[in-house]
């Protein structure tokens, strides 16, 4: 995969996505919302396969007495039947919970939270602040890749080039930039144009095509690339 200036980027490519965030809960202290209660896992309300699930969570704050015993409070359940007060925010973070045991070894990120009293584990990449707290609301952010598929067709697979087994997609942006994202709308540029293509600009310059998975949304975190 390609930066906008040509370079070499490397990237994990998760799932399918949608623009609505899912809920993750965040454990703070009542008297003082800044501090996290170090020793509680967060806490997730669905995993990979339940209505709803995205890699994206919009964080909930949790907001617990100063005698709160980390880590007593399991489950989305236990959070309601304790009682405590809820605070949305407009913080988004890219944490695609992965079956356990799993590992990325370009960028080692796995952490462990809650689902229904059973550990989860999950990946944890960038962090996104947005203006939105509406959870009815389309919210999570996304950037462009432009992607170019063996004679036009998803079936074949990615384009590849012989003389360097490298494809020429090429991300609009990579991690540094203002408008990075790591959920990446596909656009598909005519495989007819492949050897021009090198960089952002070249593949803006070459014609699109129209397929039936046209701006499908993918969640692709960026992990390596050279700073320019």
């Amino acid at each position: 995969m390609l930066a906008p200036d040509g370079n070499d980027v490397s990237y994990y490519a998760f799932d399918v996505n949608s623009l609505l965030s899912a809920p993750v809960y965040s454990f703070v202290f009542a008297s003082d919302p800044s501090t996290r209660a170090d020793g509680q896992a967060a806490i997730f309300d669905v995993i990979p396969g339940d209505e709803g699930y995205n890699d994206y969570w919009q964080v909930v704050q949790v907001l617990v007495p100063d005698n709160y015993d980390p880590d007593s409070i399991r489950s989305y359940q236990g959070i309601e039947d304790a009682g405590f007060e809820l605070k949305r925010t407009a913080t988004i973070i890219n944490c695609p919970i992965v079956p356990a045991g799993s590992t990325a070894e370009l960028a080692e990120r796995t952490a462990t939270g809650w689902y229904s009293d059973n550990h989860v584990r999950y990946f944890s990449f960038e962090t996104i602040r947005t203006s939105t707290l509406n959870p009815g609301t389309l919210d999570v952010p996304y950037a462009v890749v432009r992607v170019i598929f063996g004679d036009n067709e998803p079936s074949k697979g990615m384009k590849i080039d012989p003389a360097t087994g490298k494809t020429h997609n090429v991300f609009d942006s990579i991690p540094g930039d203002e408008l990075y994202r790591s959920l990446w709308r596909h656009d598909f540029v005519d495989e007819a144009g492949f050897d021009t293509v090198g960089d952002w600009a070249s593949s803006k310059a070459t014609s699109e095509i129209e397929l039936e998975m046209d701006h499908i949304l993918v969640n692709c975190p960026v992990v390596i690339w050279e700073e320019s």
